[in-house]
Protein backbone atom coordinates (compact mmCIF):
# COMPACT_ATOMS: atom_id res chain seq x y z
CA UNK A 1 0.00 0.00 0.00
CA UNK A 2 1.42 3.50 -0.87
CA UNK A 3 2.27 5.81 1.63
CA UNK A 4 2.09 9.82 2.46
CA UNK A 5 4.13 12.15 4.34
CA UNK A 6 2.22 13.73 7.25
CA UNK A 7 2.74 17.17 9.33
CA UNK A 8 6.01 15.65 11.34
CA UNK A 9 7.21 13.64 9.50
CA UNK A 10 5.19 10.66 9.78
CA UNK A 11 4.11 8.97 6.93
CA UNK A 12 0.51 7.27 6.75
CA UNK A 13 -0.87 4.54 4.52
CA UNK A 14 -3.53 5.67 1.64
CA UNK A 15 -6.16 3.25 2.13
CA UNK A 16 -5.80 2.81 5.58
CA UNK A 17 -9.01 1.34 7.96
CA UNK A 18 -8.19 3.66 10.59
CA UNK A 19 -7.25 6.54 8.37
CA UNK A 20 -10.67 6.38 6.65
CA UNK A 21 -12.43 6.40 9.83
CA UNK A 22 -10.36 9.72 10.71
CA UNK A 23 -11.70 10.84 7.81
CA UNK A 24 -14.98 9.81 7.96
CA UNK A 25 -14.93 11.48 11.21
CA UNK A 26 -13.76 14.80 10.66
CA UNK A 27 -16.16 14.93 7.44
CA UNK A 28 -19.11 14.10 9.91
CA UNK A 29 -17.94 16.47 12.85
CA UNK A 30 -17.51 19.46 9.69
CA UNK A 31 -21.25 18.32 8.60
CA UNK A 32 -22.52 18.75 11.75
CA UNK A 33 -21.04 22.44 12.50
CA UNK A 34 -22.58 23.52 9.37
CA UNK A 35 -26.30 22.41 10.17
CA UNK A 36 -25.22 24.08 13.53
CA UNK A 37 -24.41 27.33 11.87
CA UNK A 38 -28.21 27.77 10.79
CA UNK A 39 -29.52 26.21 13.93
CA UNK A 40 -27.60 27.42 16.70
CA UNK A 41 -24.40 29.86 15.55
CA UNK A 42 -23.54 30.30 18.78
CA UNK A 43 -22.58 26.80 20.09
CA UNK A 44 -21.28 26.25 16.19
CA UNK A 45 -18.86 28.35 16.93
CA UNK A 46 -18.14 27.29 20.50
CA UNK A 47 -17.30 23.87 18.83
CA UNK A 48 -15.47 25.05 15.76
CA UNK A 49 -12.81 26.98 18.53
CA UNK A 50 -13.33 23.59 20.81
CA UNK A 51 -12.88 21.08 18.76
CA UNK A 52 -9.68 19.56 17.32
CA UNK A 53 -9.12 16.53 14.94
CA UNK A 54 -6.54 14.50 13.64
CA UNK A 55 -5.14 11.09 14.70
CA UNK A 56 -7.53 11.96 17.52
CA UNK A 57 -10.64 14.40 18.40
CA UNK A 58 -10.33 16.43 21.33
CA UNK A 59 -12.58 18.52 22.53
CA UNK A 60 -10.77 21.59 24.66
CA UNK A 61 -12.56 24.87 24.98
CA UNK A 62 -10.87 28.38 25.21
CA UNK A 63 -12.37 28.93 28.40
CA UNK A 64 -14.18 26.47 31.24
CA UNK A 65 -17.90 25.65 30.37
CA UNK A 66 -19.98 25.35 33.16
CA UNK A 67 -22.31 22.50 32.25
CA UNK A 68 -25.31 21.65 34.09
CA UNK A 69 -27.38 18.52 33.50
Amino acid sequence: MPSRARPGGRTRRLGDEAERARKTVTARIRDTLRKLDHAHPELAAHLRASVSTGSTCRYRPQEETPWRL
